[in-house]
Formats: C-alpha cells, structure tokens, sequence
C-alpha cells in the first residue's frame, strides 16, 4: 500500500501517499518518522480525520450556497400570449446533475483527482476506492435510511413521480461500474487509455443531455407515462404576480362560488406544495446540524400538498362547520421604543354569534418586562362583531441597540373556531436612539400595480434608529418596462428620480411613480427603483440591507389585493428559506451564530434553543466556520465569486484529508483501499444521508431523495475518474515512460530487468513501450463488481416495493423495516467482501 507501516525500534514509519501533500516528512526515505505510542497516533489522526470531515462539509455548505444562487439566476422570455416573464435559466434536472452533483460530490471527486496529480500521473488506490465505497455507502445505506424514515402514518408511502428520470440515473448509476469492470478487466486490462478515459468523461455530458431530454419530454421510456415534474427544485422561490396570477384564474375557473378568503387560503397552500425545498437546502441543513451552525430553514411539503388535497376533496363540508377563522389583521407590524405601546388587531370571517379566542405574548430577540411587558388574556367577540384589538405596553430605554421582535399569537378558538394562516404576528421595536438605516423592507422588495392605478406605490422605511434628519437618493432603471415620457409611444413607466427626507422620528416615505394603462390583458413588466447616497448626521447613517425595490405593471382587474397578499406572504417564505449570503458580515454572524436564531423559527421549529450539543459541535467547528467566512458572499459576481474560491478551498481541504487518511491507516495496518471504503467514504457521505433523510420525510414523493443518490453515483465515476484518467492517459501518451515507470512496470533493459512484482503489470513494458496509464484493477475491479451485483439486488427491491407496497419509501412498518435491513446487509457485504479480497483472505481473479 502507499502508506507503509514498518516496524523499526519500536518505531512505525509513514508515507502519507507517498509525498504529503500538506504533512511534512523528516527522516532520509521520504517518510515520517514518528515515536509516540501507536494507539496515541490511532486516536490522535482519527481525531483530526473527523475533524476534517467537519470542515469539508463546512466549506461544501458554502460551495453549494454559491451553487444555489448561480442556478436561481432567471431570464426574460415571452410566452405564447406576448408577455415578457421571468423564467430559470437552469434546467432543474441539468442542474441536478450538473453543479448540484458536483457540490454534493465535490469531495470524492476532487481527492481522486488531488491523488493523480499527487502520484505524478500514477493510479492511487484512495480515490478510486473511495468513489466506490462512497457509491456503496450512498446506495444502501442512505436508501435504508430513506425507507424507514417514513412513518407508518403516511399512508401508501412515498413513491417516485419522474419514473422516466429516475430510470435514466438508475441505469446508468449501475452501467458507470459495470463500464469500470469493461475498461480494467476486458478491454484493456491494468490500463486506461486516452480513448477509454474519453468515452468516461464523455458520459458525463451525455447523461445530462438524456435527462434533459426525458424531463422536457422529447424522448420518453416505454410503459412511462410524460415526466410529471422536475426531480427536485433548484434555486429560490420568489413567485412572480403572472404566477399567482394563473393559478388564481385556475382556481376561479374550477370553483367559480367560492369566497374569496377560501381562494386565496387554497392559492397559498398550492403555491407553498409547488415550492419545494432544493437539494442545496437539504445538504446544507444536514451539514449545519452535525456542527451546531445556523439553520436553513426547510418546509414540509408533503403536509403542504395533503392539506391542499383534503381541501379539495371535502372543502364545502369543512367550509360549513368551521364557522369562524380568526387572523391578525396584519402578518407583522413595528412601533418605535418610545411609543408607549403597540396596538394589533385580530379579525375573524364571520361575524354571527359570540366567539372567543385565547391571546399570548412570546419573545423572540425581544425580552419580557425589559423591553415590553408580557401580555394575555382572552378576546370576545360579540355577535355581530369582526374586529377586535390587543395593546401591549413598549418599555423604552436610553441604550443603542439593535431592532427586537416580539410575537403576538393566537390559540383554543372557540365555540367551532379554526386558526387562520396568519394566527401569529410579529412586532418589531425599533430603537429610537441612533439614525438609523434606510432601505426596503423584506417584503417592499416586490410590488405590483395595475395599469388603470396610473401609479406605482413603493414604500421605503427606516430600520434601527430614529433620531435624526436622513435623507436617500432614488432612481427607476428599466428592466422589461421602458421607462419614458407622457405621450411616449410604448412607455409603461415615466423615468423618474429623486431624495426622500426622513424627519427625526419618522419611519417611513412613499413613492409615486405614474404608469400608463395600455390596456395590455397578459401584462407583468417590471422596472427596479434603486436607493443611494444616504447622508445623515453621523456615520451611523447607511444603507439597510435591500436597496433595489422590483416593480412589476400587470393587467387591470379585480385580483390586485389578492396577488398582492399572496406574492407577499410566498416572498418572505422564501427570503426566510434563502442560503444566500450578501456580505462578509452576515457571514461572520452567521458562522459565530449557535443554532437557530430565532427569527427563523417562528413556526415551530426546535433549533430556537439550541441544546448542548449544538454549542459543543458549534465551538469543535468554529475555526472552520471563522475560516471559510472569508470566502466572498454570494451577492458578488452572481454568486461565481464564492463558487471558485469555494471550490479550490474545497480542494486544499481534500488534500489534507487524503494524507490523514493515508496516515491513519497505515497506523491502524489497514491498506489506503480499506481506509477509502469505509472511513473516508463514509465521513464525506454522512451529510448527503442527513440531506436524503430530511427531503425523504419533508417532500410529498420519493425523487429528490432517490434521484440524488442514483445521479451522483453516476456523476462520481463520469467526473471523479473520468477528469483525472483522461489527464494522466494523455500525460503519458505525450511525454512517454520515465524512470519511475519503468521501474513499475518492467523495462526490459537494465537496470530494470531484475525487477520482482505482479507478473500482469511489470510486462507491461513489452505491451506499450511508449508509456501508458496504469490503473491496477486487482481489488478495484472485483470491488467494483461486487458493489454492481449488490446495486442490482438494490434496485431490483426497489422496483419490487413498488409493486408490493405501492411505493419505494415507507409502506407497512415491517416490510420497511425488512427493506432497511436488507439494504444494510448489502453493504456490509460489499465492505466485507472487499476487505477480504484486499487482505488476500480470499483471492477471486475475475478474468473475461
């Protein structure tokens, strides 16, 4: 093995790879030399292996938050009706395979590639295992895990939707192996050439092209019906005002009675089933669990989708008994320090009969009897009566300090009450005792007016602070919109600009820009109102967070109010669920941020208290996360910044990983192959199962839990063997054998005639005297075959639990529990085999 353990005085001595890439070698072999007790050394690189493993999930969070916000960017397109949208310019399924799998896989692939180049061109045996042993990990484990994560409750369990996709990563998740054992055992056996690599590396794009093909439906599987939706949604979900709107018309055209307050419930509740959560969020919620770091926040859209289906099945029924449904007036509302008290108000739909509703005050940032005084009761409703308001008293304070919230939140309606969607709301209280920043609120980012209005309203507030004169400078930009002049033939807008002045104590101003009606049925075009230039009495005076408010013209009609309610409520949805980063700053917030912050877990969530283990894996984690902080923020070069830099720290992490690894084996007497397939391809693998898990539970089908396995697997191969042996073959093919080679593979001529080793690579001289690629397939191949054959029993049970039990995840308790254990006796098959194998227990030479 590469990494040698020698016994010399009680001394072990150990090449990590050969030629560390990171730790240093001291003695005259090459080797270093250590003298300490070997189960010191054990403990003390399995330690920092776990460490590292740590820190490469740490830094792929961030190389797959820079991967989300490069695959959200969107493009102008005109639909059939000549409307210009906005649509993504990646393809969910393309990105899936593309940029997601690389950020997924990043690791396994960058330490095959890190090793060749390494080795000096020469074949490794830690790369190529640990893709395999990752591919067996993620296969049969992260499945078993998948599967029995469904709990009985959810009936007929979950199964896969895009069956033709599913079946296209399936295939060749199995073929990229199978193709392995073709390139080292038939074709050419111990050697890659140049056009064996080629064709490897060249199924990467060719999979990606099938894939697309199947989702768009141009090619479609016999006995598969069309691809019903995308394997897992790829960016973020800011929905657009013609989206509401289409679904609205749907909806009115299906159910043309219905009120309007049950339309809008059920267009919210089909909105947030359609916005499911991107395999991005998955990991790198999966990753900020194991270390204690700040949650994204994920939604559950299989509830979503189910309480959308109930409605729709019995809605009218539900409609009748449930007399009352009680709201705040108002999702969130603000009050400065100084005000004395703040004021909400509570609505319910109907206003027949006594009614009555428990009220109660919870912090958040904000803190009870410090900043206002904790409040609860119970609100009567008399008949005839729809509103009814709750005042809680604001404590003010002479001390600077930062915006603090407060909810407000609803429970026990009461007699056959129901809670609405907006049964909580939060009051922020804004400090008056600094000037503050000035900026768009979360929600004022988008806004939408119709034509006949003759103008837009875009609202611009003040945060943190009211003391003071501050005033902004404010500019329109077209974008789809073209901005012009009264008379202007196709102006949708008139250009304008301007300064607001903020007053001490006031918190915000409005805007007025004129539109012209053009009286365009299918109309969404949308034009930015830019902020600059603050100026105040001190240099506390900025810029708030957002300073670019979009403006989007649609169409007149009656719908205003509603798509406006709607888009509100589904952008701070998926503000909140953004990874997203927009400055160093926030950056270091976040990584010094223990746990849930709060805010992000108003609905219900458990990371608001983090518990004892989050701080211990937060501080084990901290350097790291302080580290990988300086990489730029996602906002910078539309997110390209953050994915480069991201992605070569990505490979300086790897490399240290590959040379502990190396090092702890050698002092465990385990070969690099054994060390790959177990302990580096499951340290690199164990976010991807968190990741599985949460979208196997959180979404109403089986594709991006399933999918991302079968993708990648397949994507490891086409990319984390097929870049470094197409590079290594042509190095040789163009520089041919040197010294180093021919001393491994048999020269003829002195002084390497005398050479003793394997007899099937040291002629391989007398085959290819200009130099070629080596890859040894000894162990590789027979593991390779091995985890095919078992991939095969795996998806072939797969295939049977959909017959059997309807669906491939969950189903009856036992028969998921049996799956499960089935899958998990696979690999430990596979790892024992191979072990085996590699320790010569057992010497199966698989010759075709």
């Amino acid at each position: 093995m590469t990494a040698t353990l020698a016994a010399a005085d009680d001394a072990r001595i150990c090449d990590p790879g050969g030629s560390g890439v990171f730790l240093p070698v001291f003695n005259e072999e090459g080797s270093w030399e250590m003298s300490m007790d070997n189960n010191a050394r054990i403990v003390m690189y399995g330690l920092g292996l776990l460490w590292m493993f740590l820190g490469v999930g740490l830094i792929a969070d961030v190389f797959m938050s820079a991967i989300e916000v490069v695959t959200a960017k969107e493009i102008m397109t005109t639909t059939k009706t000549g409307a210009v949208v906005p649509v993504k310019f990646w393809n969910a399924t393309v990105a899936n395979l593309t940029l997601m799998a690389l950020g997924s896989s990043a690791p396994e692939i960058l330490l095959s590639v890190i090793e060749t180049m390494k080795l000096k061109y020469m074949a490794g045996p830690l790369g190529p295992s640990t893709i395999v042993g990752s591919a067996a990990f993620n296969m049969f484990v992260i499945l078993a895990i998948c599967i029995t994560a469904i709990p009985a409750s959810v009936k007929g369990g979950k199964k896969i939707d895009q069956m033709s996709v599913y079946a296209c990563t399936a295939f060749t998740s199995v073929f990229a192996y199978v193709w392995l054992v073709i390139i080292l055992m038939i074709w050419t056996p111990n050697v890659v050439t140049i056009v064996e690599a080629a064709i490897t590396f060249g199924m990467f794009p060719v999979l990606v092209i099938v894939a697309w093909m199947l989702d768009n439906n141009y090619i479609r599987i016999p006995g598969m019906g069309p691809a019903k939706r995308h394997i897992t949604m790829i960016g973020t979900s800011h929905f657009h005002p013609y989206e509401i709107e289409a679904y609205l018309r749907q909806l009115e055209e299906e159910n043309p009675d219905m009120s309007p307050e049950k339309r809008e419930e059920m267009l919210v509740a089909a909105l947030k089933a359609k916005s499911k959560p991107s395999r991005a969020q998955y990991r790198m919620m999966a990753t900020r669990q194991m270390t204690g770091g700040k949650r994204v926040k994920v939604q559950n859209t299989s509830t979503q989708a189910a309480d959308l289906e109930m409605i729709r099945v019995d809605g009218g029924a539900k409609e009748e008994k449930v007399q009352n449904i009680v709201n705040f007036k108002a999702s969130a509302y603000s009050v400065l320090e100084n005000a004395g008290q703040v004021t909400v108000t509570v609505v319910r739909s109907s206003s027949s009969g006594p009614f009555q509703v428990d009220f109660a005050t919870e912090g958040v940032t904000a803190n009870a009897g410090e900043d206002y005084e904790e409040t609860m009761g119970v609100l009567e409703f008399k008949d005839g009566e729809t509103e009814k308001q709750i005042s809680v008293k604001i404590i003010d304070d002479d001390e600077p300090e930062e915006d603090e919230m407060f909810i407000v939140k609803l429970s026990n309606p009461r007699p056959e009450g129901k809670l609405g969607s907006e049964a909580m709301t939060i009051v922020t209280i804004i400090d008056d005792d600094d000037p503050g920043l000035l900026g768009f609120k979360d929600e004022d980012t988008h806004v939408s007016c119709q034509e006949s209005e003759k103008k837009a309203r875009i609202f611009v507030s003040r945060f943190n602070g009211s003391s003071g004169t501050l005033t902004v400078d404010w500019k329109t930009i077209d974008q789809t919109a073209h901005g012009g002049q009264a008379g202007a033939e196709k102006a949708d807008y008139v250009v304008s600009s301007g300064t607001l002045e903020f007053l001490a104590k006031e918190m915000r101003h409005e805007i007025e820009i004129p539109v012209f009606d053009r009286r365009q049925y299918d109309k969404a075009e949308t034009f930015k109102v830019q902020l600059s230039n603050v100026t105040g009495p001190n240099e506390k005076a900025k810029m708030a967070e957002f300073s670019t408010c979009i403006v989007t013209i649609v169409h007149d009609g009656e719908t205003k109010g509603t798509i406006d309610r709607v888009a509100r409520v589904m952008n701070i949805n998926a503000d909140k669920y953004s990874v997203a980063t927009h400055s160093w700053g926030q950056q270091f917030a976040d990584a010094l941020t223990v746990g849930g912050d709060g805010a992000e877990d108003l609905e219900g969530g458990s990371n608001a208290n983090p518990g004892c283990m989050d701080y211990i894996m937060h501080f084990i984690s901290l350097p790291f996360k302080l580290v990988f902080a300086l990489v730029p923020p996602t906002d910078y070069c539309g997110g390209w910044a953050c994915f480069f830099i991201a992605l070569g720290v990505v490979g300086l992490v790897t490399a240290l990983i590959g040379d502990l690894a190396s090092l702890f084996g050698c002092v465990m007497g385990l070969e690099d192959e054994i060390t790959a397939i177990t302990f580096v391809a499951l340290g690199t693998s164990l976010p991807d199962a968190f990741a599985s898990k949460t979208a196997a539970v959180n979404d109403d089908n089986a594709d991006a839990s399933i999918g991302n396995v079968t993708g990648s697997n397949a994507v490891n191969v086409f990319l984390g063997l097929g870049l470094p042996w197409l590079i290594a073959s042509i190095y040789w093919e163009l520089m041919g054998p040197n010294d180093l080679w021919k001393s491994k593979y048999g020269a003829p001529e002195a002084p390497y005639n005398n050479l003793v080793g394997d007899p099937e690579l040291t002629k391989l001289y007398l085959e290819y005297p200009n130099g070629t690629f080596v890859v040894p397939a000894g162990s590789l191949g027979f593991s390779v075959a091995v985890f095919t054959g078992c991939a095969l029993l795996a998806l072939g049970t797969l295939s049977i639990r959909r017959r059997v039990c309807g669906a491939e995840l969950g189903g009856p308790r036992g028969m998921a529990i049996a799956s499960g254990v089935f899958f998990v006796c696979l690999w430990f098959t596979y790892v024992a085999f191979s072990v085996m194998q590699i320790k010569g227990i057992i010497n199966v030479q698989l010759k075709f």
